[in-house]
């Protein structure tokens, strides 16, 4: 998931998609989000992802906070 900010083309950075020259070329037509405060939110708990609490990232693809990725780790370890 990525999300295109006005800083999108002006500001490099490897890790966006937005930024690599292929992906960047579908986006130019996408509009940039007007939320510059955006919050990643766990899908299973629903806390929010931040520095406390840094989202995770399965080999899916999917993004998961640690808090619950370690709680569903010692469930399944006992």
């Amino acid at each position: 998931m990525s999300l295109k900010t006005v800083f999108c083309y002006t500001h490099k950075n490897k890790m966006c998609p937005v930024c690599c020259e292929n992906i960047g070329k579908l986006a130019t037509s996408v509009p940039s989000s007007s939320h510059p405060g955006t919050s990643l939110i766990c899908r299973i708990n629903g806390d929010i992802m931040d520095h406390n609490n840094p989202p995770l990232a399965l080999p899916n693809g999917q993004l998961y906070s640690d808090r619950v990725i370690n709680y569903y780790m010692i469930i399944n370890i006992y």
